[in-house]
């Protein structure tokens, strides 16, 4: 372009817009340098704060899984806390049941204590009442009382002996001599004893309350063997006397009818 200049003065005019295109294109350099570092920069600071924010929601991630631990160590021990109170009630309660079961237990115990010695005396007493057992010969009468059921059908079912009653502790006798085949629970009576006399027949002896004799003891006519009761299947003190002829589970005979050919008479 210089070259086809005309004149010195177009030459001239020519070179300083050579000049001029220089320094712009130098400018236009510059500024593309400068856009391009500002680029860089640009994708440099995205690339850390990138960087930044993974690095924060890591620790922010972290800071999570830790305060969930935290919560979880937190409420486990709660629980632990809850249940050692449970338990501690719970013994606590126990032993409350147990303070009452011993209180219960003595109390009970001098209840019994008591009720004893109110049997004790009114079985001494009932024996210093009667006076004694009445005998004929080597039988006895088995107890002074009130005939009050008979041998015989009754309410539908048949009755197998005599029901004499007494007041409670009244001394019972055995009708004759022999030795004591059972003395204790006996099945409807609450309490029977049961003798079988030398002859072979068997008395019994039922709803009685105090028991003075055991089995396989010899006995004699007019001992006492027991004290009036209302135990088993019972409407009040009385003694149920029953005859069992030939031995025990033998035929059930009138008892008065069998005391009477011995003498004895109810």
């Amino acid at each position: 372009m210089l070259l086809d200049s005309e004149s010195p003065v177009q030459l001239v005019e020519r070179a300083g817009l050579v000049d001029a295109l220089s320094d712009f294109q130098v400018k236009v350099l510059d500024d593309v340098e400068s856009v391009q570092r500002s680029r860089t920069v640009a994708a440099e600071q995205s690339v850390a704060a990138a960087v930044t924010r993974e690095r924060a929601e890591a620790d922010a991630a972290s800071l999570l899984a830790q305060s969930t631990r935290q919560l979880e160590q937190a409420r486990a021990e709660v629980d632990a806390l809850a249940q050692q109170l449970a338990d501690q009630e719970e013994q606590l309660a126990a032993a409350q049941v147990a303070v009452l079961g011993v209180d219960g237990a003595e109390h009970a115990r001098q209840q019994a204590a008591e009720e004893a010695l109110a049997e004790q005396s009114a079985a001494a007493a009932g024996r210093a009442a009667a006076g004694g057992p009445i005998t004929t010969g080597d039988w006895a009468v088995p107890l002074d009382g009130q005939i009050t059921s008979d041998y015989g059908p009754r309410g539908g079912s048949m009755h197998y002996g005599v029901d004499i009653a007494a007041p409670m502790y009244t001394p019972i006798y055995s009708a004759g001599d022999g030795v004591v085949l059972q003395a204790g629970s006996a099945s409807g009576f609450g309490q029977a004893v049961y003798i079988q006399h030398n002859n072979g027949d068997v008395t019994v002896y039922g709803h009685i309350e105090t028991i003075y004799v055991s089995a396989g003891q010899q006995v004699a006519a007019g001992q006492e063997i027991a004290g009036v009761g209302s135990r088993g299947f019972s409407t009040g003190p009385h003694l149920h006397f029953e005859v069992q002829q030939g031995g025990m589970g033998g035929t059930r005979v009138d008892p008065l009818d069998w005391l009477a050919a011995r003498g004895v008479y109810l």
